[in-house]
């Protein structure tokens, strides 16, 4: 009895330390810079990131330099919207965060008032030019589709450019 009590408190010792390697990590983030049009940078305006898909919502403000920094966001598509006084509420839409990616969204204000919005979509293709570390998501519906054998997750991997299985 002793030893059975003793395997399973090590079986679980050892399981809960591979869940939390498993834990991801999240190395996304949205900054950039909010400038007015003549290009003089706005410190202290509202920054809003919301997910597009979940609802999920993260304010900051920019520093002395105009710049703001949102760190440890999911990944998933983002509207950036920048508030500040005497200047029309500006949004972009569509910003695709994928995993292990940082984006820059830069905010040109225009004045005006706060009532009004002016939206922008952003379609443009995402490419991280601040480390050289690679990222990829697997969507649901890929992995739903792939005839994998008996569900295994690890065929998964052959999903992935520049990754060898064997």
């Amino acid at each position: 009895m002793r030893l059975s009590q003793l395997r399973l408190l090590l079986f679980l010792l050892l399981w809960a330390c591979v869940g939390s390697q498993a834990q991801s990590t999240l190395n996304q983030q949205i900054s950039g810079q909010v400038t007015d049009a003549s290009g003089s940078v706005l410190p202290n305006a509202a920054i809003t990131v919301t997910n597009q898909d979940t609802g999920l919502v993260r304010n900051t403000r920019t520093n002395g330099d105009g710049v703001y920094v949102v760190p440890d966001l999911p990944t998933g598509k983002y509207r950036v919207s920048a508030e500040a006084p005497a200047f029309a509420r500006q949004i972009v839409d569509n910003n695709p965060l994928a995993t292990n990616v940082s984006i820059v969204v830069n905010l040109k204000m225009q004045v005006g008032s706060q009532a009004e919005a002016v939206t922008i979509q952003a379609d443009a293709l995402v490419l991280e030019t601040s480390t050289g570390e690679l990222g990829f998501t697997v969507t649901g519906e890929q992995a739903s589709e792939l005839q994998l054998n008996g569900r295994n997750f690890p065929e998964l991997l052959s999903l992935l450019p520049g990754v060898s299985t064997t």
